[in-house]
This record gives structure tokens, sequence and C-alpha cells, in this order.
């Protein structure tokens, strides 16, 4: 009787045990989380600041060796990446998206550097900057995207399939109120999501 009990007693210490370090790693993990999402949205921003300079110099939005190259960025990390230059900051990546051209009464089109759509007329409106996870296996945190208007939106990973892997660019200037683009991410307002 005794060995059942202490056996018991050992069985119960033994999984308090190990659900107090499930829960302090996964607190850990999340503590981790929030502070790369924090990270890369400040650096969302600061491109942004950016390009509201590069916009009063030069009366256009830029791509981001234009804003390197004019000493805009700062503390910003650039780095190649899939051979196009990024911003980096732990854990994301940042991309710049320029406007296309596109048909009158569509939606405008973003594009990433080198697309031969880009529209140099339309890049003295609009721009929108993306960071989103850098790694397959993060799956769940969040995409963020700042526009021209300084508006911010959040792609909430966790909630989208699409998005458990290296999250897709949006291709279209996302509205007003977010919503769902084309590509099937749904884009909610930052200031309308509950604080963390």
């Amino acid at each position: 009787m005794r060995e059942a009990v202490g056996a018991s007693l050992l069985v119960a210490v033994l999984a308090t045990a190990g659900f107090i370090w499930f829960v302090l790693r996964e607190g850990r993990t999340a503590v981790a989380r929030v502070e790369a999402e924090d990270l890369a949205l400040a650096a969302v921003r600061r491109v942004a600041a950016a390009q509201a300079q590069q916009h009063a110099r030069h009366g256009h939005y830029g791509w981001l060796e234009d804003l390197r190259a004019a000493g805009l960025l700062g503390e910003i990390a650039v780095r190649e990446l899939d051979g196009v230059l990024v911003g980096s900051t732990p854990r994301y990546r940042l991309d710049v998206l320029l406007p296309a051209a596109t048909g009158t009464g569509e939606a405008i089109a973003l594009v990433a550097r080198g697309d031969a759509r880009f529209s140099e007329r339309l890049a003295r409106l609009h721009f929108s900057v993306v960071a989103r996870p850098l790694d397959e296996d993060e799956a769940g945190w969040r995409t963020y995207l700042l526009d021209e208007r300084g508006r911010v939106y959040v792609n909430e990973g966790v909630s989208d399939p699409q998005t458990r892997r290296l999250p897709p660019l949006p291709v279209v200037v996302v509205p007003e109120n977010g919503g769902l683009t084309p590509t099937g991410l749904r884009w909610w307002p930052l200031d309308d999501l509950p604080p963390r």
C-alpha cells in the first residue's frame, strides 16, 4: 500500500513539475515573441518616418535603397535576402512596396523593387512598409503593414493558415478600415485590436 501511495505521489510531483516547466517555457517564448514584434513595429515606423523625409525632399516615396543612399534609415539594419535589399530586426524582415500602374477604378497595386509595373507617378502618393517573420517555424507571428496615411495594419498569423509559412506581401493598397485583400490576407487596423 505504501509503495502505491509513494508511486502516486511521485507521479503527481513529476507531473506538477513538468507542468510548471512547460508554463514557464511558454511564458518566456511569449515574452520573446512580443519583444520581437515590438521591435519590428518600431522599425516599420522608423522606415515610414524616413519615407516622409524622402517625400519632403524629392516629392515621392522611395525604395529601401533610396532611403539608405539618402542616409535616412539611421540605425535600421539592411541586408540582402532572396536577392532583395530588406530591413532587418530580430526575427523579422522589412519590405518596402511602392505602387504600380493600374486601370481606372481598380485597387492600387503594390510591387516590390524590380517589378516593371512600378509607377513613378503613383510613388508620389503611396508606399507601404511590411514587417513579416523571417522563419517558417515562427507560425502565428504578426505581420505589420504601415502606409502613407500612417495607419498600421496587422495580419494575425495565428488565425490565417496562409501566413503559417513566410507571409506573402500584399498585392494592393490595404483599404482604410482593413479587410480581405485579393491574396486572401485579412488586415486588421492595429488600433482596432485589444491591447496585448
